[in-house]
């Protein structure tokens, strides 16, 4: 089994991303309580958002690696499940000051959310059928843009760089798990 192949590390790059991203929830409170330049309501809300989506990859990652999911089907499904979660929060705590364009972000994020929440759920339904195969082709799609997107961040260093090398091994990842011969039965390939 090769290092993108075996489930226990993915989990443990989702255990990273998690607390990578408690570091920076608890960095934006603080900077915003104690910096003059970082709107306090800005830091507190953002920060607050920050840890909630770490809390929910960290735990995501930490019952990977204890074998409480283990099956690439059931990783992959979560992990859609855990991305419709993280844009819903992102969207509710990523506060703007321009409230106007905070409401738009907000409902935009939800919609965005709900759509990712309806994929996870079709998914799931037990029916493999047409829709599944377009689904299935999307989500190739976006884990290969998104593994792009991951490579361009490792120049931001040094978190960026992080973050970029862990959103690329889940990435690829979750591409190998679509890839799979069960994987593929479960949505109709």
């Amino acid at each position: 089994m090769s290092f993108l192949d075996n489930p226990r590390n993915a989990g443990t790059v989702l255990w990273i991303i998690g607390i990578l991203n408690i570091i920076l929830g608890l960095v934006s409170i603080i900077m915003g309580v104690i910096d003059d330049d970082t709107d306090l309501v800005y830091g507190v809300i953002n920060g607050i958002g920050g840890i909630i989506v770490g809390i929910i990859y960290f735990g995501f990652g930490k019952s990977i690696r204890a074998g409480e999911i283990s099956e690439k089907w059931d990783i992959l499904t979560r992990f859609v499940l855990v991305s419709a979660m993280a844009v819903a929060i992102g969207g509710i705590f990523g506060y703007d000051e321009d409230l106007g364009q905070y409401a738009v972000n907000i409902v935009v994020s939800l919609i965005i959310a709900l759509i990712i929440f309806w994929i996870y759920k079709k998914m799931t339904d037990g029916k493999a059928d047409t829709v599944d195969k377009i689904l299935w082709v999307l989500l190739v799609l976006f884990f290969i843009i998104s593994a792009i997107f991951d490579i361009i961040s490792l120049i931001a260093f040094p978190i960026g760089t992080i973050m970029g090398i862990a959103g690329l091994i889940v990435d690829l990842f979750m591409l190998l798990a679509l890839l799979d011969n069960d994987v593929k039965a479960k949505m109709g390939m």
